[in-house]
C-alpha cells in the first residue's frame, strides 16, 4: 500500500509539473537538446542561436499554452515547432508556426509562408507584427487539433488540423509547398516536443520570456 501511495504521489507530481505557468527552458538549457551547442541565453535573458539548428525540448507536451516574445532581424526566418515526434526528420511529422520578417517573407512565400502562418498550409490575413528589430508578443494555444496563434494580442490564425486531410491540397484550395507534401497534417499526433528555429538563412530570430502552461 505504501509503494502504491508513493507511486500515485509520484504520478501526481509528474502530472502537475506543468500545471502552473513556468519557464519552458532552464537558463543552462539542460532540459533541452540540439545537434550542436549553438543556442544560449545571453545576460539579458534573450535566447538565440549562431547556426541553423533546431533547439528541442526534451519533454513532450500536449494541451498547452506557450507565451513568449520574439524579435526578428531583416529577412529573419524562424519558427516554433510543436507536436514533433521525430526531431531528425521533423518536417512531415510536426506543425510549424512561422516566425519571421513579415514583409520579406510575404513577398517570397505569400500569406501561407509569413509570420503567424501554419507554415505552408494556412496563412494570415494581415501583418500583426511590429517593425523589424522590435519585440512582439506571441501566444500559442494548442488543444488537440486546435491551434490558435495570437500576435501582439490579436488572433492571427485559428487552425483546425482535422480539416487538413489531403497532403497536396489545403482546405482553402491552396497548395502546400512541395517539400511539405509528405502527409496530411490531420494525421500529425497532438503530443510531442517543442522546437525553436533561430538563425536561418541570412537572418535571425530571438526569443525571451518563454513560458508554458499545461492542462
Amino acid at each position: 500500500m505504501k509503494k502504491l501511495f508513493l507511486a500515485l504521489m509520484s504520478g501526481m507530481l509528474i502530472f502537475s509539473a506543468c500545471a502552473k505557468e513556468q519557464a519552458l527552458f532552464k537558463k543552462d538549457l539542460s532540459n533541452a537538446e540540439c545537434k550542436k551547442p549553438v543556442w544560449s541565453f545571453n545576460s539579458e535573458g534573450v535566447l538565440g542561436s549562431t547556426v541553423d539548428e533546431i533547439l528541442w525540448t526534451k519533454a513532450e507536451y500536449e494541451n498547452f499554452e506557450l507565451d513568449l516574445e520574439f524579435m526578428v532581424t531583416k529577412a529573419g526566418n524562424g519558427g516554433i515547432i510543436v507536436y514533433s515526434n521525430n526531431t531528425d526528420n521533423w518536417i512531415p511529422d510536426s506543425i510549424e508556426i512561422q516566425i519571421c520578417d513579415y514583409d520579406y517573407w510575404n513577398g517570397k512565400f505569400g500569406a501561407n509562408g509569413t509570420c503567424g502562418a501554419l507554415f505552408g498550409f494556412q496563412g494570415v490575413k494581415k501583418n500583426y507584427t511590429k517593425e523589424v528589430g522590435q519585440w512582439n508578443k506571441l501566444k500559442l494555444i494548442c488543444k488537440g487539433q486546435s491551434i490558435k496563434v495570437y500576435i501582439n494580442g490579436e488572433l492571427a490564425n485559428d487552425i483546425d488540423l482535422s480539416k487538413f486531410v489531403q497532403a497536396d491540397k489545403n482546405p482553402d484550395g491552396t497548395v502546400p509547398f512541395k517539400w511539405l507534401q509528405h502527409a496530411p497534417r490531420a494525421k500529425v499526433a497532438t503530443k510531442g516536443r517543442i522546437g525553436f528555429q533561430g538563425h536561418h538563412g541570412s537572418g535571425d530570430t530571438f526569443y525571451r520570456n518563454i513560458r508554458i502552461l499545461c492542462d
